[in-house]
């Protein structure tokens, strides 16, 4: 067998997404034993190479001694991603493969592998030569005596930090890293390439490109050996910026460039940038006093504490007039000052807090004046609406003072006219009895009303507060199945007035209904209904004309509830108070309401009982609010019974104690039925209490063979045996 005819002895892939632990990755090479291939695994993301096991991370394909490789990646080391890179190569160890003796035997196979291994050296060492070493052309000299690259003889001291490079003969030396520095550029001198030169009119820095023997007396920079130098070190740019950029800092003697002032300028100030030049610097926008910095704007210092601006403090405190236009001062405003009086139609917060008799602002006045002035044009304060003998704005409308007075002297009028009713029922023949009566009493209403003159007047309204307090308690009559009434019409009324004069009328409008519409206080009831005319239980704030209403029947007024067992509201329309109270027509009794109920509150009708079914859910302890038939539970504390699927249950079965829910001692099942019976207030008479005893006035008879147990012996009827009552 013989080394194939390839040189190749490395192989390259780059992964890919396709590739498994089935795909064969071969090189063309010939190889003795699988410990001369080599792998090496390569991620160009971290630049980390790897060098990979066989049976590890691979395994060979191909026999031993094969004249190609072939190798398949293990399970996670297959390179899929595009990223990775394989080489697959060659390394054969430099040692002799046969020791052959003298007179030792030749075999042919032996000598072919020899030979094999020599091949295979030398294609490695070539291989290593052109592919990993530097290496020059033939077909170039390396200096004028030999074909050969000039020795590197500088000491390792001498190379240490050094270039790798080429001198003048084209031979390879120890150079610096980017050239040799010449110094100032000269005339006739021979400059190589990377030769550094300073250009001594304005400290460039140079270096040459082009090979070449300087001409002429000028700078490089205007020298015609220009093209042969490359620009490194602009020194004299550096030095221009430098310059400018010291005067855009600090110059304060006139502009850097165009209009543009440097920043200390803007800063402190400079020519050019003051007040006077309409500019000003940071300084005088923050401290200059008494004139503008530019044209019309002030500094901050002017504009807080200055007088030449409007400033905070002009607009804090002065008083001597305007600030600015018609815009006065906070304390102008406060205390007043010049054109901030009543007189300028202005007023201050003072004056518009204590003014008195006349007008802050035309004709607005102050707080005071509309709490105890007297100035009529006002619309009269709060202290002439209440106590002033006239009207207080002219209007005709009286105070309530003069209302109460007046109030009185219709009590005595009433008085007067009760006599004169007195005097005309003696004339009477037919009724003198009634009207001698009728007129003592009128005659004693009116004196009772002239003592009680100055009493109707200061607790009028609290009067009127109890009479609300016992009509929301005590709602009236009501028969079972009433139905509520309802209507609408157009009202008109005067101030503080309770009458009503109706118009364009619909439905039905009748005594105890509430009243609704706009000017119309809250929880208002017709008291009377007079042709167009009703009377309602409060006093308009305001008049008022064509305004509409809406009349609602509410409480005993309203729909009687079957489930509430009596009105559902109060005659309000709002919410029932526990221990309000009703008489119900039908039934013939008073009723209370428990918070849930209307139950009977005296024995006044039949006893009767409240009874509620309930239907059970699983486990079910705590029955309360609406029954299966809508009835809400309610009840007095022990006095009911509690049913369970019809079985009466004992008092230590349950809970009972609030009123309004029966509590379980153990869950129900679903389904089970449970029966409340509550037994409504009622009383009996006639009995001897267990508890304290009594005596009976007439005979106690007993049935046949019943007993009476006394002391724990019974008595038995039929053996004629004695009982004996209180003795």
């Amino acid at each position: 067998m013989t080394v194939s005819a390839t040189t190749e002895t490395r192989k390259q892939y780059t992964g890919n997404a396709s590739y498994t632990t089935s795909t064969d990755f071969t090189a063309a090479f010939k190889y003795l034993d699988t410990s001369e291939i080599k792998v090496t695994h390569t991620n160009a993301s971290t630049s980390a190479d790897t060098a990979y096991v066989e049976g590890t991370h691979y395994s060979v394909q191909s026999g031993a001694a094969a004249t190609s490789v072939t190798i398949r990646f293990l399970t996670s080391y297959v390179p899929t991603a595009t990223t990775e890179y394989i080489t697959i190569h060659r390394e054969t160890a430099f040692s002799q493969l046969t020791d052959y003796t003298e007179g030792s035997a030749l075999d042919a196979e032996t000598l072919e592998q020899n030979f094999d291994k020599a091949i295979m050296l030398i294609q490695q060492v070539n291989n290593n030569l052109t592919d990993l070493n530097i290496s020059f052309s033939g077909t170039n000299d390396f200096n004028s005596t030999a074909a050969a690259a000039s020795e590197i003889v500088t000491s390792k001291a001498l190379r240490a930090n050094k270039a790798l490079g080429f001198d003048v003969n084209g031979d390879i030396e120890a150079t610096q890293d980017i050239g040799t520095f010449r110094g100032n550029w000269a005339a006739s001198s021979a400059y190589i390439v990377s030769d550094l030169v300073k250009d001594a009119s304005n400290n460039n820095i140079y270096i040459c490109n082009t090979a070449h023997s300087s001409t002429g007396s000028t700078p490089v920079s205007t020298n015609t050996d220009v093209a042969k130098w490359t620009l490194i070190v602009d020194a004299a740019t550096a030095t221009t910026s430098t310059t400018t950029a010291s005067e855009w800092a600090s110059k304060t003697s006139g502009i850097v460039a165009s209009t543009d002032y440097s920043a200390k300028a803007y800063a402190i100030g400079g020519t050019g940038v003051t007040t006077s030049s309409g500019k000003g610097a940071a300084k005088e926008w923050a401290t200059t006093t008494g004139g503008a910095v530019d044209t019309s704007e002030y500094s901050a210092k002017e504009y807080s504490v200055g007088t030449t601006a409007t400033s905070s403090k002009s607009y804090a405190l002065k008083v001597d007039g305007a600030v600015t236009g018609t815009d006065f001062s906070s304390k102008a405003w406060a205390v007043g000052g010049t054109n901030v009086t009543t007189t300028s139609s202005r007023g201050a917060a003072k004056e518009w807090a204590t003014s008195t008799g006349a007008a802050v602002d035309t004709s607005e006045y102050s707080a005071k004046e509309y709490a105890i002035g007297d100035v009529t044009a006002s619309g009269g304060s709060a202290k002439a609406w209440a106590i002033d003998g006239s009207s207080p704005d002219d209007s005709g409308e009286k105070s309530a003072k003069t209302l109460a007075g007046e109030s009185a002297t219709s009590a005595t009028a009433s008085a007067t006219s009760a006599t004169a009713s007195a005097t005309s029922a003696t004339a009477s023949a037919t009724s003198a009895t009634a009207s001698a009566t009728s007129a003592t009493a009128s005659a004693a209403s009116a004196t009772s009303s002239s003592a009680s003159e100055v009493a109707a007047k200061n607790s009028a309204a609290a009067v009127s507060a109890v009479y609300e307090g016992f009509a929301d308690t005590y709602l009236g009559q009501m028969a079972d199945g009433a139905s509520a009434s309802s209507g609408s019409a157009n009202g008109t009324w005067a101030k503080n007035s309770s009458s009503i004069t109706l118009a364009s009328t619909s439905g039905t409008i009748e005594a105890g209904q509430e009243v609704t519409g706009t000017g119309i206080p809250a929880d208002a009831n017709i008291l009377s209904v007079d042709g167009s005319t009703i009377v309602i239980s409060e006093n308009m704030a305001a008049l008022g004309s064509g305004v509409s209403l809406t009349f609602t029947g509410q409480g005993i007024y309203g729909a009687y509830s079957v489930g509430k067992d009596g009105p559902a509201l109060d005659n309000d329309g709002d919410a029932l108070a526990t221990g309000a109270l009703y008489f119900n027509s039908s039934d013939n009794e008073m009723r209370i309401y428990d918070g849930g109920n209307w139950i009977a509150a005296t024995s006044a009708g039949t006893t009767s009982l409240l009874i509620y079914k309930y239907v059970a859910t699983g486990s079910q302890t705590t029955f309360t609010g609406s029954d299966a038939n809508g009835a809400t539970l309610s009840y007095v504390t022990n006095n009911i019974n509690v049913y369970l699927n019809g079985v009466r249950l004992d008092a230590t079965d349950y809970t009972a104690s609030n009123g309004t829910s029966v509590v379980l001692g153990s869950g129900a099942t679903a389904s089970d039925e449970l029966v409340v019976v509550a037994f409504k207030s009622f009383s009996t008479a006639d009995m001897v209490p267990a508890s304290t005893g009594g005596t009976f006035s007439a005979n106690v008879s007993m049935a046949t063979n019943t007993k009476l147990l006394q002391k724990g012996a019974f008595m038995h009827h039929s053996s004629h045996q004695a009982w004996v009552l209180g003795g």
